[in-house]
């Protein structure tokens, strides 16, 4: 079986955008192009509300942030489900990267 991936906005973000000239977002954005490279290894996801998103505006910060990330998990285990691993492509590359 698959590990689930859910792709959030700022991950499509990062991978269509022109490449940046800041070192860190250029940094981010070769990361989302190296995991990209392998979801075919992956059960990916994305939802309607991602697709709108993408459409007007992309920001991460509003979902992958600790104190988002704790009610969140709250919130999700609360109700009897398991949560899932919030992190950019970065955290999930680890020291692929």
């Amino acid at each position: 079986m698959k590990q689930k991936i859910y792709i959030e906005t700022s991950v499509i973000s990062y991978l269509v955008s022109d490449p940046s000239k800041n070192i860190v977002i250029a940094a981010h954005q070769t990361s989302t192009i190296d995991m990209w490279k392998i979801l075919d290894k992956f059960d990916v996801f994305i939802s309607d509300i991602v697709i709108q998103e993408a459409s007007s505006t992309w920001n991460f910060k509003h979902i992958n942030n600790p104190f988002t990330r704790k009610m969140i998990r709250q919130i999700t285990e609360t109700n009897g489900y398991v949560c899932p691993e919030i992190c950019s492509p970065d955290e999930f590359l680890g020291d692929d990267v």
